[in-house]
């Protein structure tokens, strides 16, 4: 791989972190890898495998070539935020992160915290 897509590549994706607030050991632990590999990725040492970056890119709801083109300095904000305020925006990236077993009680409370009003 050219040391130009590596570097690319990290530069994508230390964006995209920057904007979803995450780290390098969060980023780890949602591909499944070690913090020393996902730090590899991120200091344009290594270039991850395409699972890893079909992970990466449905994590924060882009195509694969946000991640490994070199499309300037615009990120774009995912489809899903269209029309939504920062809070309602900042609530999915929070869904994102919650395990699946805490979801449904989450969403419940949260449903009779809506009703309520």
């Amino acid at each position: 791989m050219a040391q130009w897509s590596k570097e690319v590549f990290a530069r994508n994706l230390r964006k995209y972190m920057d904007r979803a607030g995450k780290s390098q050991k969060d980023m780890a632990d949602i591909v499944g890898v070690s913090t020393a590999t996902f730090s590899d990725y991120i200091n344009a040492k290594k270039y991850p495998r395409i699972d890893k970056i079909d992970i990466l890119a449905d994590y924060f709801g882009i195509l694969k070539s946000d991640l490994i083109e070199d499309k300037g300095e615009e990120i774009k904000e995912p489809a899903m935020f269209d029309g939504l305020s920062e809070n309602q925006k900042k609530l999915i990236e929070f869904a994102q992160t919650v395990p699946d077993d805490k979801a449904a009680m989450i969403l419940k409370v949260i449903q009779s915290i809506v009703e309520s009003d």
